[in-house]
């Protein structure tokens, strides 16, 4: 499941709100009605990298800028 891109404006920085679209989105691939065994996201900037990764994210080897999540380990994010 490929996520698209997320935009940060400047007045909603550092509010969470790029967290919880995360969290929505890993609730939406788990309860799709498709199997899906990874979430795939794109970062085109280094601060996007990070972001991702700080979710657990792992970049591709041939391509650093695609970030890979197994579903499993999403969803164990979502657990208490």
């Amino acid at each position: 499941m490929l996520i698209g891109w997320l935009g940060q404006h400047s007045d909603y920085a550092g509010q969470g709100l790029g967290e919880a679209l995360q969290f929505d989105a890993i609730k939406t691939v788990a309860t799709a009605p498709i199997e899906s065994h990874a979430i795939f996201a794109g970062g085109i900037y280094d601060h996007a990298v990070a972001f991702y990764e700080a979710f657990g994210c792992a970049t591709l080897i041939l391509r650093p800028r695609i970030l890979y999540l197994p579903v499993t380990t999403a969803l164990s994010l979502l657990s208490p």
